[in-house]
């Protein structure tokens, strides 16, 4: 009988560790569960405000949980890189969230607004968890054209509005961050998907 096939073999570190906690897990599964929460937001027809105010507190204290956890990571630039990505998620939203709530009345311009906030949300769902442009993500090639019309759209409408010049300099202040946030993040898009 052969000695090698005889002797047990030596012990990995995944059969010792198995399923036992450890930093580095705990992180990864806390970051993928906020990521996978957080796409709720980014794939639903229209940002649930209400439902996101109860979450958001949640949300943030989870985000500093996990960020002090990753200081007792020797090395985690993939969860670095992870956290960092899922927190301009929930500062995206958050953001949309104040703006929408801030912009809810009833005239077109503020219309036109809301739209272009909420796509920029939408937007968030074309990324992997690490921030990466993820072609698995969405069908993106009709998504990324159909959000580049619409976008384009949105513009149009908005530069034909009747008073444009008399429009509060708020609302000209965010359609235009939104507007050129929206065209820069489908224009990396682009240059990465297609």
């Amino acid at each position: 009988m052969d000695n090698a096939s005889a002797a047990p073999s030596s012990p990995t570190y995944k059969s010792l560790m198995g399923n036992r906690y450890t930093p580095a897990r705990e992180a990864g599964e806390m970051l993928n569960w906020l990521y996978a929460l957080l796409q709720h937001f980014t794939t639903s027809p229209d940002l649930d405000t209400s439902h996101f105010s109860c979450i958001s507190e949640r949300v943030e204290a989870q985000l500093e949980n996990i960020a002090h956890l990753m200081k007792t990571i020797p090395s985690a630039n993939c969860l670095h890189h992870q956290h960092r990505y899922v927190r301009h998620m929930f500062l995206v939203i958050c953001n949309a969230h104040i703006l929408l709530k801030t912009f809810d009345q009833p005239t077109m311009a503020h219309h036109l607004l809301r739209r272009v906030i909420q796509v920029n949300v939408h937007l968030l769902a074309f990324f992997s968890p690490l921030g990466r442009p993820d072609p698995l993500s969405r069908n993106y090639r009709e998504d990324l054209t159909h959000f580049t019309n619409s976008v384009a759209f949105l513009r149009e409408v908005y530069r034909a509005l009747p008073g444009l010049l008399e429009l509060p300099d708020a609302i000209h202040i965010h359609f235009d961050s939104q507007f050129y946030y929206a065209e820069s993040t489908l224009g990396g898009l682009k240059r990465e998907l297609m």
